[in-house]
């Protein structure tokens, strides 16, 4: 009873404190609160989706009053005792981060739903920095504790994304493009030190010949250690994440504070564009982020030997991450004014451009950088190529813009910028927008699909200079209107991707573990049974757990390519095999879920 006595005895002399007072936009703020707290707990708990009619009929009006009436009354009595300024912020984004948490359900990624929830999350943290001097003061960081929560951060980035890259190359849910491509290339390395692969284009050949990437030679050691798949999946998420430490650097060079550092790093593991990729198989444009903030950083640093350095590593990734090089030093020429070493790095980018053209004509060119399907579009007289481009966008500059702002390609602009609320385009100086070149030739004026797509590999170069060109803008801005934008931007990126990643990486772990006796058995299953120098043609989910096998081959689509195997691997729910037993295979060996079929003159 003492212990009641007291708790009313400091709340009414709080309420005697004028600056413990609840004034009137504070009660609307509470009011406002407790409403969207109300409303994200009820879309977590009703198993209906809220835009299910059963949604509504689930909904018990005397409970969400109720729910409603004693949050609000909570958050008064928190305002009482602890001042507004204490509570309100941490409450209201809180509440409105939860609500924009389960609007998503089911893995949903909405872009236009995302625009709602960024109105939300603006309007909220405008309101939170114009009514507070020091909203979410507390607690204090330092840049130590920082880089801390940076390493923590990236430790549970990698982890967790990990974690999903071995579930889902036990369980036969990775494909051969392109996972299956890499995973028999890094076992040939192995074996002879070159990126050989037969399963690229259907005969042995290097991956040079399409692609140009010596960056993979650096995963090389790691790979000879722990000989698995699983390594790369690993390897690459960590890549991705250590991107953080850069961002945390490049904020603390721009003169951002503790707390906003943060906030940045927060907003690097949240971005949608460099999560969603993730779950589309290994590939090396997804080490383009990491190589491409390292530069940025270093050039911020004005420290110029690891500049160049990594501007080289930035390069190797891909025959044509040379764009991304010219980007920065367009960006040195003309919003830094380093003019000589800018000229230097853009002789750099075209130079190795240049060399690694060269490279894969002697590697054999495959397909001449698949300019014939990725840029159709700008084709004249029957021929694809920079020229060609470069032409049309000279002369038909009508034609580019109309290629380079259709609907699917609108979207992919709000997946890429809505996420930090087109901060860019405030800034007073034109050249940071030279950062954009990367994104306009690769991602807009391409025609291939996927180029502009958040849910594959093409994003990581483009999402790394949008962040940084985001930075470098909020340097600009006002310290109160800084946080504000950064808060808002954490709270939506937050909402967009953190409920597609549990959602995805809770399917894949879950379906794993419940079968992953079957799927460890099939595994030894099909080593135990194919020949190591046979010729093997399989399914596209099952190539990759094949990939220690040196001949293998993607399921044929003609007779004469099937003649050419000795064995083919499928699932036995899959009716693929049934059209080669018509083509006079026979079953060689089955389990409960993988089936091999042999070649009748073996």
């Amino acid at each position: 009873m003492k212990r009641w006595l007291g708790f009313v005895g400091r709340a009414a002399n709080a309420l005697g404190d004028r600056d413990s007072r609840v004034y009137f936009p504070d009660m609307l703020a509470i009011v406002v609160t407790a409403f969207f707290a109300v409303c994200a707990g009820t879309v977590f708990w009703i198993p209906h989706r809220y835009t299910d009619d059963a949604f509504l009929t689930a909904v018990s009006p005397l409970w969400f009053v109720a729910a409603f009436c004693g949050g609000a009354a909570v958050l008064f009595a928190l305002c009482c005792l602890l001042r507004s300024e204490r509570v309100l912020p941490w409450a209201m984004a809180a509440a409105m981060t939860a609500f924009g948490l389960s609007l998503p359900q089911e893995g949903e990624h909405n872009i236009w739903l995302g625009c709602g929830i960024a109105l939300l999350c603006f309007v909220t943290c405008r309101w939170l920095f114009l009514r507070f001097d020091h909203p979410f003061a507390r607690p204090h960081l330092t840049f130590k504790g920082v880089w801390w929560g940076a390493t923590v951060l990236f430790l549970a980035f990698t982890a967790g994304m990990s974690l999903m890259g071995a579930a889902r190359y036990y369980s036969f849910t990775y494909d051969t493009f392109d996972f299956g491509i890499f995973a028999q290339m890094f076992a040939y390395m192995k074996e002879t030190g070159l990126p050989l692969t037969t399963v690229e284009r259907a005969g042995l050949l290097s991956h040079f010949a399409v692609h140009f990437s010596p960056f993979f030679y650096l995963l090389l050691p790691g790979y000879c250690l722990f000989p698995s798949p699983v390594y790369l999946c690993v390897m690459q998420t960590a890549f991705v994440g250590a991107g953080v430490f850069a961002v945390c650097g490049i904020a603390k060079e721009l003169g951002f504070s503790p707390k906003a550092t943060a906030l940045l790093s927060t907003l690097y593991l949240v971005y949608p564009a460099l999560s969603y990729g993730l779950y589309y198989d290994f590939h090396e444009n997804k080490f383009l982020t990491v190589c491409v903030l390292f530069t940025l950083y270093f050039l911020l640093k004005r420290r110029f030997i690891p500049f160049y350095i990594c501007g080289l590593l930035l390069c190797s990734v891909k025959e044509d991450a040379a764009i991304y090089l010219v980007a920065v030093a367009l960006f040195m020429l003309f919003h830094e004014k380093l003019i000589g070493h800018g000229t230097v790095t853009l002789l750099l980018a075209v130079g190795y451009f240049v060399f690694a053209l060269m490279m894969i004509q002697v590697c054999g060119a495959a397909e001449s950088m698949e300019f014939g399907y990725r840029y159709a579009d700008f084709t004249v007289n029957g021929i694809v190529s920079f020229g060609t481009i470069l032409k049309t966008t000279l002369f038909n500059f009508g034609k580019t813009l109309s290629l380079m702002f259709q609907a699917e390609k609108i979207e992919f602009l709000l997946w890429m910028f809505l996420p930090v609320l087109f901060t860019p385009f405030v800034n007073k100086r034109v050249s940071v927008l030279l950062l954009f070149l990367p994104m306009v030739f690769v991602n807009l004026m391409s025609g291939w699909p996927y180029q502009h797509n958040v849910e594959y590999q093409y994003t990581y170069g483009a999402a790394a200079l949008i962040l940084v060109a985001a930075m470098v803008t909020l340097r600009t801005l006002t310290p109160r209107a800084r946080h504000a934008v950064i808060t808002a931007c954490v709270m939506l990126s937050a909402s967009l991707t953190l409920p597609y990643v549990v959602y995805r990486t809770g399917g894949y772990v879950k379906g794993y573990w419940e079968e992953r006796t079957q799927f460890h058995e099939s595994i030894a299953f099909l080593y135990e049974h194919l020949p190591q120098e046979s010729v093997i043609g399989a399914e596209g989910d099952v190539m990759p757990v094949l990939y220690e096998y040196p001949h293998l081959v993607l399921e044929p689509r003609t007779e004469e390519q099937a003649a050419a195997l000795d064995y083919y691997v499928a699932k036995t729910e899959d009716a693929d095999f049934i059209t080669m037993l018509d083509m006079g295979f026979t079953l060689y060996a089955k389990n409960a879920y993988v089936v091999v079929l042999q070649n009748p003159n073996v």
